[in-house]
């Protein structure tokens, strides 16, 4: 007889992920400076087991999208990062790299339930909870907002939106290929 694995209990796997995700997210904001590596320790620990082997290529994806956003909104001023790198256009850092990819592997499991959810509520929590994760980073001195909070802030609501609109679309365009 087998025992069950962890992955037959939705739940736990429900649970698991978003106290990884946190703790990574945690880690990654507010550690980089101090414990610079073990955020992407975490990131890595926590990208190995969740349940992404299949849907790898959207978690790039999506990761991929995420950093060119916050890239964009860094070359134009809106993000400032003392991360150490100098050039002609600011880059963003490591963590910020290793933060999308988890945010973009909760997408196929923990965060399933709200892909599936009406389009407007959808964009209505990712307009929120986006630019929340934002400001608390922005509170603890992860980075600056040259072009002043308020401005940033609208910005930010109206791209995680429209986070909250494409990426379902992404999503379910993966599934459709994955199932015909």
């Amino acid at each position: 007889m087998t025992s069950p694995t962890i992955y037959s209990n939705p739940r736990i796997v429900w649970l698991a992920e978003l106290v990884w995700f946190n703790a990574a997210w945690a880690s990654l904001v507010f550690g980089h400076e101090v414990i610079p590596w073990f955020g992407p320790a975490l990131a890595m620990f926590g990208l190995v087991f969740t349940k992404i082997r299949g849907q790898l290529r959207s978690v790039l994806v999506i990761a991929l999208i995420g950093c060119a956003v916050d890239q964009l909104l860094t070359a134009i001023g809106l993000f400032r990062f003392d991360n150490g790198l100098s050039g002609a256009v600011p880059m963003i850092p490591y963590w910020l790299v290793a933060l999308w990819l988890c945010f973009s592997a909760t997408l196929h499991s923990s965060l399933a339930w709200l892909i599936e959810k009406p389009k407007l509520i959808t964009m209505m929590v990712f307009a929120i909870s986006g630019p929340f994760s934002y400001w608390v980073a922005f509170k603890a001195g992860a980075y600056a907002l040259p072009q002043g909070l308020i401005l940033s802030m609208v910005v930010l609501v109206c791209v995680w939106a429209l986070f909250g609109w494409l990426l379902p679309r992404l999503l379910h365009i993966k599934n459709k290929q994955v199932n015909s």
